[in-house]
Formats: structure tokens, sequence, C-alpha cells
């Protein structure tokens, strides 16, 4: 019986120092990342997310105000236009999966709705 739960310690140890093994520490400070709006996208153009880890989205324009939305992920803000500022979004994505961002309503213009910014979480 002692070996058995020796050998399932061992185990347990094993996976947890394996390279796939996520140790995220709740104190660390979120990972900043930077989406600029433009007519008629986002930059950068595909984002890719760990699952629990914490994000603080900092989203400007370059040049008219817009709109980002991903219902799933919680996110619907206004984005200012150039020069007047920027908006910020703490996101901890909690499920894995593909997501879509898209401009919103308070966006205006035809082109709004080819305003796409693919979110891979994994």
């Amino acid at each position: 019986m002692r070996s058995r739960s020796l050998l399932l310690l061992s185990a347990l140890l094993l996976l947890a120092s394996c390279e796939g093994a996520q140790r995220l520490d709740p104190n660390a400070p979120p990972q900043e990342v930077e989406i600029t709006a433009y007519q008629w996208g986002y930059r950068p153009e595909v984002m890719r997310l760990k699952k629990n880890q914490t994000y603080r989205f900092r989203l400007h324009s370059i040049d008219v105000a817009h709109g980002f939305t991903c219902a799933e992920l919680g996110i619907d803000v206004a984005i200012p236009s150039k020069d007047q500022g920027e908006v910020e979004v703490l996101l901890t994505p909690t499920k894995k999966g593909e997501f879509i961002a898209r401009s919103n309503a308070r966006s205006s213009g035809p082109g709004r709705r080819r305003m796409s910014l693919p979110i891979f979480v994994y």
C-alpha cells in the first residue's frame, strides 16, 4: 500500500513539473495588450490568449471613434477617436475556444461590419 502511495505521489509530482503544466501566479500583474482600431479593422489581426491569465487591453484609435464588443468574453466598450485617449479592459478568459470581437453599434459607417478580431483562448 505504501509503495502504491509513493508511486501515485511520484506520478503527480511528475505531472506538475511537466512543461505543459500551468502555474499562474494570482498576484502577477496583468499582461499588457495594445489594440489599435482603424477604419476598417484592428491590430493585431489575431490574438492568442491563455485561459485563466489576466490581460489588460489598452484600446485606442488612429482615426475616428470605434466600438469593440465580444459578448462571450464580457467586453463591450467604445474606443475614443484619435487623440481623445484610450480605454482599458481587464480580462481573464475562463474558457477555451475561438471568439470574435467586432465593432458594435457605437461605430458608424457601413464598413464596420467587416471589423473583427479573432481571439483564440487556449
